[in-house]
């Protein structure tokens, strides 16, 4: 079975989308970009889903360092967006992430 990393800090939304990828792949929850580069040292995933960053970070740093070991390693990264069009999904875009997700996804799990 593949891994898959979520980066994501709204628990609710971890649970969400842990339950909903469980059936395909086996799925590891961290709550930041840096908590998903440590585990990134020593194990490999993928793919990777992380929630969107905010432009002037930390995190959104460590975030484009996972988007650069995704480039070398070939895996998928998905990112979470607060809504359509916002301004962190579209930075999100401008850091070559392969597909951003809403997060209005979560509500609709929720209900499949």
């Amino acid at each position: 079975m593949e891994r898959l990393l979520i980066i994501e800090s709204n628990e609710k939304a971890k649970t969400v989308l842990a339950n909903y990828f469980s059936k395909r792949y086996l799925v590891t929850l961290v709550s930041t970009p840096t908590e998903a580069l440590a585990w990134l040292k020593t194990e490999r995933a993928s793919m990777i889903v992380s929630a969107s960053q905010e432009t002037d970070s930390y995190e959104y740093s460590q975030l484009n360092a996972i988007k650069t070991w995704c480039s070398w390693t070939n895996v998928i990264l998905h990112t979470l967006e607060e809504k359509d069009k916002s301004e962190d999904g579209l930075s999100d875009r401008n850091i070559g992430t392969r597909r951003a997700i809403t997060k209005t996804l979560t509500s609709y799990l929720r209900a499949v």
